[in-house]
């Protein structure tokens, strides 16, 4: 992990506001550490708590241990093919609404956090932007801190 202002790796960077955690990884698909990459999938966490060890690419280990004032953002590369399709249609987002925010749109449902979900891409990368709130009644003062992180994200072109 990092705790270095700015992160960068495979074609990606945030610049992390004070306080923040963050890493870039690449995903492994299927375990298999022979695997040759030919389609580089990196995922981006930033969170403004301690990322914990062994977290799954949408949080999980990770929001488990979110407070209510905590904020967890990930960042998922798919295949590059995808970048064209309708499901990833939309540009990059410098922004997550608070209205995006909900008790329903989490992978896995935890009381009283929320969750958003974007589809989207950018340099002929498709990406999903997951957000995680700690706490859905502090949205309106969580997802302007979120947005300070997303709105750094630089992604290079293919």
């Amino acid at each position: 992990m990092s705790r270095f202002a700015q992160i960068s790796a495979y074609g990606l960077s945030i610049h992390l506001p004070a306080g923040w955690d963050g890493e870039i990884y690449v995903r492994d698909l299927d375990g298999d550490p022979t695997d040759a990459v030919t389609d580089i999938k990196p995922v981006i966490h930033a969170a403004n708590f301690a990322l914990p060890p062994g977290r799954g690419d949408f949080g999980s280990v990770a929001v488990e241990a979110m407070g209510n004032a905590a904020i967890f953002l990930s960042i998922l590369e798919y295949e590059h093919s995808s970048a064209s399709s309708a499901l990833f249609a939309n540009p990059f987002p410098n922004q997550l609404h608070v209205r995006e925010f909900g008790l329903n749109n989490l992978q896995r449902p935890l009381p009283n956090q929320a969750g958003a979900q974007r589809f989207c891409n950018a340099g002929g990368r498709a990406f999903c932007v997951y957000g995680v709130l700690g706490n859905y009644g502090l949205r309106h003062v969580l997802v302007p801190e979120l947005n300070k992180a997303l709105a750094t994200v630089v992604v290079d072109g293919l």
